[in-house]
């Protein structure tokens, strides 16, 4: 969670509040500043950002040292930290990918503002994006899958000795899980499940028709 709040923040425009922005205002406003107040800080955003962004590394390589830590232990006690830790960063290759696309968009705005050309194109924020999908999130999709067991065969059958809580749900078998991730499993179900009633439901709309 520590991770995901970071991602948030270097994605947040550091702003003032109204007292504050009055004061900082009335403090260099003799020193030559605009009438008009500002509520926000390049330079203090900038500052404050660098340092996020160095207690972004330190908690993302915990992270994922924990995360390979339970991965290796292949038992269901570590199902469920492992399981939300793959989730949070997949919220955070989401939020990379939208800012990787957002960078380039804005730069090439202001270069059309400017009347010279831009030094990137849609097409690179494209490959990152695909990159990312590729790579971090392929891999380490395929790594819980192939360590649970929990895809089906080819076949259509459930791989044998595997584990998927949501399939066992379905089945009304016992996933063996302790009380708190029991319960977290079941309301990612739930909405798994609502949003699978929301599509079939947006798809015999007559609206869709």
């Amino acid at each position: 969670m520590k991770l995901h709040a970071c991602h948030h923040f270097m994605a947040a425009l550091v702003s003032f509040s109204n007292d504050s922005a009055r004061k900082v205002h009335r403090a260099i406003r003799p020193l030559g500043a605009p009438l008009e107040q500002y509520f926000s800080s390049r330079l203090l955003s900038r500052q404050i950002k660098y340092v996020m962004h160095k207690l972004h590394r330190e908690i993302l390589r915990d992270v994922l040292e924990r995360l390979e830590k339970s991965m290796r232990s292949r038992t269901k006690d570590f199902w469920g930290p492992s399981f939300c830790a793959i989730l949070l960063l997949c919220l955070c290759i989401e939020g990379l990918q939208t800012a990787a696309d957002i960078f380039v968009v804005c730069d090439a705005e202001k270069s059309r503002r400017d009347g010279i050309a831009s030094q990137h194109n849609r097409g690179e924020s494209f490959m990152a994006c695909q990159a990312l999908d590729e790579f971090p999130f392929e891999k380490t999709k395929k790594l819980f899958h192939d360590i649970y067991r929990s895809h089906k065969e080819s076949n259509g059958g459930a791989r044998e000795g595997g584990f998927n809580p949501f399939r066992s749900f379905q089945a009304g078998v016992d996933t063996g899980l302790d009380r708190g991730t029991l319960e977290m499993a079941k309301s990612i179900n739930w909405i798994i499940w609502d949003s699978c009633k929301f599509s079939l439901r947006a798809k015999t709309s007559p609206l869709m028709m």
